[in-house]
């Protein structure tokens, strides 16, 4: 090779380089910036783990081949480092934002029963339910026997919560099909707590207000497997993110977490299990890219200026207003006096601000107990972890795991099986005597 050849060649390796190692130091920052300004860094940090893992072999490929220098091994070191502090386990995050202790996980127990009421849930009670027709509908199949017996509960211990969160858009196709794959996803888990992003309940406007219309997703599910929504819902409203509970529900209040002309992007459950109160927030964040999904399109469109065009308008609006409701929800939970978990959709990796702002004092139960890489989206192909379960120290997270039946949603449902912190002790010591 002449001179002239290798002098190019080492020019461009060190542009590719310097290159690679921007994206992933942007990509880093990600979860330490607010998006309201520097919203293109989003998209960075969730293609951080592949930046990782390209620039680790670039680092490695870099000193096999003996071209090591006091500067190449400066840059090493501090890449290794940042890799080991934000995917390591057990080591501290930077600049402060760490979420505590990570709580211990045990062995898996079998649940125990549900005592739930005075729930809050995000309400639209603008909306016109009569938009959607009555509750009866010739599409939506036959309906589930009421009288079907629940599958049997796994043997073990007690005092274990089960919790499940899934994102069940309804997308088109067969509804009598998306409820019953809905239904066999759900009993397949079998939680106690059921919360769901999309799907919606639309009440009447007479004084005791019964469920006039539900979403596809939810017609086998209310009212059978045990499943059952409040009993005393407000009139007139149409409630966005509903959590299902295995026990009787009753109180729900509307707790609008978002002014129109935006949807609600959570509701706020309060609950009982043995004998506690907690709450739970059920969330589903703005969507990142909406109907635009580069991902789709792999042909000639990835090139044309038009297709991105309307891809970053949405993905910037996006960015912002998931900042906006990631505040409006750590506010939220600040005032919390009761102990608190937040589930849900939001469209967010946890290399993300919004997931950080968020899980700030709170503890993600896939990284403590959790099986496998937790990837929930695409469901087909799960490549980003964007729905999440955070639990307070009053919880021990006993088992997570995210589950393989989809049904007809783009998500994977994640199931966390979690108990109170100070029984766990208790069921200990009983054990070893």
């Amino acid at each position: 090779m002449t001179p002239t050849r290798r002098t190019v060649v080492h020019i461009l390796g060190w542009g590719a380089g310097l290159g690679l190692g921007a994206v992933f130091l942007l990509g880093y920052l990600g979860a330490y910036v607010a998006p309201d300004r520097v919203w293109w860094i989003d998209p960075l940090a969730v293609v951080l783990p592949a930046t990782s893992l390209l620039l680790l072999g670039v680092v490695a490929a870099s000193w096999a081949a003996r071209r090591r220098s006091s500067l190449r091994g400066a840059l090493a070191a501090a890449v290794l480092l940042a890799v080991a502090i934000r995917f390591g386990p057990s080591l501290p995050h930077p600049f402060g934002i760490a979420s505590g202790h990570e709580p211990r996980a045990s062995t898996p127990a079998s649940p125990d029963s549900l005592d739930a009421g005075a729930l809050d849930a995000g309400a639209d009670s603008g909306s016109d339910p009569t938009a959607d027709g009555p509750t009866a509908d010739p599409e939506a199949g036959p309906p589930a026997d009421p009288h079907a017996r629940p599958p049997a509960e796994p043997a073990g211990g007690s005092g274990v919560l089960r919790l499940m969160t899934f994102n069940i858009p309804h997308v088109g196709g067969d509804p009598a099909e998306l409820s019953g794959a809905t239904a066999r996803a759900v009993r397949a888990e079998r939680p106690h707590l059921l919360a769901l992003q999309e799907p919606h309940v639309v009440t009447g406007r007479g004084s005791g207000a019964t469920v006039r219309r539900v979403s596809p997703q939810l017609r086998r599910l209310v009212g059978a497997s045990g499943y059952e929504l409040p009993n005393d819902l407000p009139p007139g409203s149409r409630l966005q993110q509903p959590v299902l509970a295995r026990a009787g529900v009753d109180d729900l209040v509307p707790d609008r977490l978002e002014r129109p002309p935006g949807h609600p992007f959570a509701s706020r459950v309060s609950f009982r299990w043995r004998g506690r109160r907690a709450v739970l927030y059920n969330v589903h964040l703005h969507t990142t890219v909406g109907g635009h999904k580069p991902w789709k399109h792999l042909g000639g469109q990835l090139f044309d200026p038009e297709f991105w065009a309307p891809v970053l308008r949405t993905y910037r609006t996006g960015a912002r207003r998931r900042a906006q409701q990631a505040r409006r929800l750590r506010r939220m939970i600040e005032q919390e006096s009761d102990p608190v978990i937040v589930v849900g959709d939001f469209n967010s990796t946890r290399h993300h601000w919004v997931y950080r702002h968020i899980a700030r004092g709170l503890h993600d139960a896939h990284r403590t107990a959790g099986r496998g890489f937790g990837g929930t989206f695409p469901a087909d192909w799960p490549l980003v972890r964007i729905d999440h379960v955070l639990v307070g120290d009053a919880w021990e997270v006993v088992g997570a795991h995210v589950s393989p039946d989809h049904a007809a949603s783009d998500h994977r449902p994640v199931l966390t099986q979690l108990r109170w912190s100070d029984e766990a002790g208790g069921e200990e010591r009983a054990h070893r005597r």
